[in-house]
């Protein structure tokens, strides 16, 4: 048990980008909620499952998931900003 813990590192997934760990733990948290589901209706191979998808999941993110967000150019990208910089003219700056 300690070893599979030890896999999972949650601090390598919060410093992922925000969309990138946002939708993992998205992810996380629907295949857990299966996995409540699944014990009270007793689908127990089911809920096994899910509860591997969600580990699984966990192990990727904190291993590969800075390899990921490379791969999807999700590093490199500039901070969204609502606020545009204005020239003393009001018109936008480039």
């Amino acid at each position: 048990m300690d070893f599979a813990l030890s896999l999972i590192s949650i601090d390598n997934i919060m410093d992922l980008p925000v969309l990138l760990s946002g939708i993992g733990m998205l992810l996380v948290l629907l295949f857990l909620v299966r996995f409540l589901r699944s014990i009270f209706s007793l689908h127990l191979i089911t809920a096994f499952t899910s509860l591997m998808y969600a580990f699984a999941i966990l192990v990727v993110l904190s291993n590969f998931g800075g390899q990921i967000a490379n791969a999807l150019g999700l590093e490199n990208a500039p901070p969204q900003s609502s606020q545009h910089l204005l020239d003393d003219r009001h018109q936008r700056l480039a």
